[in-house]
Formats: C-alpha cells, structure tokens, sequence
C-alpha cells in the first residue's frame, strides 16, 4: 500500500507531538521534583529553627533556676563546710523543687564531692572545665555527652560570685520524653544518634538503621 505524502507528515506531525508531550512531561516531573524537594527543605530547616529554639528557651529556664538555688544558704554551707554525704542529702532535696535530670557540685578548688547520678570519672572531667568557669564567677549552659546521652549542662557560683564556696551543675538528659515535647511543637518525628547509635527517639518504628 502506497503511503501519500500527507500521511507522512501527519505520521511525522504526530511523532513531534510525542517528543514535545515526552519533553514537557519530563520537565514537569523534574519541576515537580525541585518543588517537593524545595518544600521538604523549607519543612526541615523550619523544624530545625523550632527544635533550636526550644532547647534554648529550655536552657535560659534551666539556667535561672540552677542560678537561684545556688544562692541558697542551705547548699553553700553544706558545699563549703559539709561531707558529701550531707552536700549529697542536700541536693536530692533541690532537685525534687527543679525541671532537671541531675544535679552535681564541686568545692572551691574544682574538685568533684558528689551527684545526684553516677558519673564516671570521664564524666566528671567533662564538668570540670565549666566547674571552674564557675568558680571564676561565671554562668553559663553548654552540651555535653553525659552518661552517653546528650545533656543540657548549666553551671554557676555557690554563694557569692566573687567569693563562691564551690559551684552547682545541672543537667537536663534530652531522651525520649523531652524528644516527645519537641515533638508536639514542630510535628515530625525525631531521632538522636550519638557516634551512630541511635540514642533516643519518638518513633515506634525500632528498626532505624545505624549511621555510619
């Protein structure tokens, strides 16, 4: 069967329209790729900034509250003049009036007497630095890997800032339940790894893999 030239081209016109649809869909896909990619970073770094600003705000409350009872005449006398066991007694007794995990001190020389937990030696060698920051007057809040979990660590002065008999660390362990608050505020998820290892998270699945 003879094929007319107008059959050719309407065939030809055809095939055109073809590519042209391939092409458009092609870059409609990669459009709509960009746009979800785009949308999914704007999502994450907007989650980021609020998990951000959460701890902070958790730290400045952490820090005004540790400020206080470190200038309480029950714990500087006890800090300067009592054995650990009473420093000990008398922290246990803070601790249920505070939103912390822990509470440590350490003397006026910047020596360990004693916590609410048990730390290791590695543990209280991560808190002596900021023990005599506060010794030298000094307030402040960092993150720390205490007990192999990420901690909010805030430490100030006993007693006088310019004569302190020793200094009061707090602590706030961000596990699965200050994970579950973050949660509610920015509505995703969330899971903490430490050296790959999965620390603490808010999902149910627990079949996260390690990172590497």
């Amino acid at each position: 069967m003879r094929i007319t030239i107008k059959t050719k081209i309407v065939t030809g016109f055809i095939i055109v329209i073809s590519l042209v649809s391939l092409l458009f869909l092609s870059a409609s896909q990669n459009i709509i790729k960009d746009s979800q990619e785009a949308n999914l970073d704007t999502i994450l770094t907007k989650a980021q900034q609020d998990s951000l600003t959460l701890i902070s705000e958790t730290a400045k409350r952490q820090l005004g509250q540790t400020s206080l009872v470190s200038q309480l005449p029950i714990l500087t006398n006890v800090i300067e003049d009592g054995s650990p066991e009473t420093v000990k007694d008398s922290i246990n007794s803070l601790l249920g009036k505070m939103n912390v995990t822990f509470l440590a001190a350490y003397d006026v020389d910047a020596e360990f007497i004693t916590a609410t937990v048990e730390l290791s030696e590695e543990d209280q060698e991560k808190l002596l630095s900021h023990a005599e920051k506060g010794i030298e007057g000094e307030s402040g809040t960092v993150t720390l890997i205490i007990n192999n979990k990420i901690t909010l660590i805030s430490y100030c002065p006993a007693g006088l800032v310019d004569d302190p008999s020793g200094v009061l660390l707090s602590g706030i362990v961000i596990d699965n339940s200050m994970l579950a608050i973050m949660k509610n505020f920015i509505k995703m998820d969330l899971c903490l790894f430490i050296d790959g290892k999965k620390s603490c998270s808010t999902s149910k699945d627990q079949t996260a893999p390690e990172l590497e």
